[in-house]
């Protein structure tokens, strides 16, 4: 492994751990979206619990408290 790293020009090493970090911040947005989204959902769920019988006819949708 640290031959490995030897051999590697500084280039090889910057752009490795530039890519290693776009592939993180990728997967971190993936999980914030994923995150609001399941918010929006229990939020959806607290202010229409009330309507459970509408919610579960499909008369009460998330996008109506927007």
């Amino acid at each position: 492994m640290l031959s490995s790293l030897a051999t590697l020009s500084p280039d090889d090493v910057f752009r490795k751990f530039f890519r290693s970090v776009e592939v993180f911040e990728k997967a971190r947005k993936i999980a914030v979206l994923a995150m609001s989204s399941m918010i929006e959902c229990q939020l959806f769920h607290i202010l229409f619990q009330k309507d459970c019988r509408k919610m579960q006819m499909g008369l009460v949708h998330p996008k109506v408290i927007c």
